[in-house]
């Protein structure tokens, strides 16, 4: 019987895209940087305008996928969430 040597291409996932943030990666194999910037309106919480991970060896990504913040931070869902109580226990 003969018996076939499998092989499989390590890579990281693709990188999540947190709302209102862009991503760019050319390949998802191992030392591959994806960069992370904001949206227009939206900043990194930690100030920056630009965030990188790379793809390791173990095939994950080196740091969290960064987040932006809108100007205003959560102020919409603050007020939604103020309104919808109000009406809801009057």
């Amino acid at each position: 019987m003969i018996s076939y040597l499998h092989c499989t291409a390590i890579e990281c996932p693709f990188p999540a895209t947190p709302y209102n943030t862009a991503v760019h990666y050319e390949s998802l194999t191992p030392g591959s940087v994806a960069s992370f910037t904001c949206r227009t309106g939206y900043y990194f919480p930690e100030g920056g305008t630009l965030r990188t991970i790379v793809c390791t060896e173990s095939a994950s990504w080196s740091n969290q996928m960064p987040r932006c913040v809108g100007e205003y931070g959560n102020l919409a869902v603050q007020i939604l969430f103020s309104i919808i109580l109000n009406h809801a226990f009057k």
